[in-house]
């Protein structure tokens, strides 16, 4: 990339020529490690679909699952659409509690 100090007129062929013009740190920042994961799943399945496979991919960071959601589950979403609000940091007790109680029973770990 060039550099910002240029004369007026190395800026005004610069910007005639359509080019975008980019600070000199920029070309430093680098590409978050899950952001490169992220872009080649998006690469692959674009090779995929171009090939004619049909595997599917799901994105569970967007809360997109690949399994079936029980009807039960299914209205009780619904019917709390409207809180429009997250539990707090450290969560809802009982949920909690319920965690704890089955790595304890399942798994012997005491994470109370």
């Amino acid at each position: 990339m060039r550099k910002l100090s240029r004369s007026n007129e190395e800026k005004m062929k610069f910007r005639m020529s359509g080019k975008i013009e980019v600070e000199p740190h920029v070309d430093a920042i680098k590409m978050p490690g899950n952001l490169k994961v992220g872009l080649m799943i998006a690469q692959h399945r674009k090779q995929c679909q171009n090939m004619g496979c049909h595997s599917q991919y799901y994105g569970f960071a967007f809360g997109q699952s690949p399994f079936h959601v029980p009807l039960a589950l299914q209205h009780a979403l619904a019917d709390n659409t409207d809180k429009g609000h997250y539990s707090s940091a450290e969560g809802i007790s009982q949920l909690r509690d319920a965690i704890s109680g089955f790595n304890k029973r399942h798994f012997g770990l005491d994470v109370a």
